[in-house]
């Protein structure tokens, strides 16, 4: 496995922990369903920026689920 991968596989075991669908974490995350699609396949390297937003909406639910 490759660094894509790896942060690939990473994040859709995070989607998935949260029982998020690909087109719900792409909402959240003002990402398309595509671009979350390649992420998680290793195909596309997500941006700062795209690791910043997908982290913060990541903080927010943990905040909500604490509440």
């Amino acid at each position: 496995m490759n660094k894509k991968e790896i942060l690939g596989a990473n994040i859709k075991a995070e989607r998935n922990r949260k029982r998020y669908s690909q087109a719900v974490l792409a909402e959240k995350s003002d990402l398309s369903v595509t671009s979350i699609s390649l992420i998680e396949k290793g195909i596309q390297l997500p941006s700062a920026l795209v690791l910043l937003k997908l982290r913060s909406e990541e903080r927010r639910v943990g905040k909500e689920c604490r509440s």
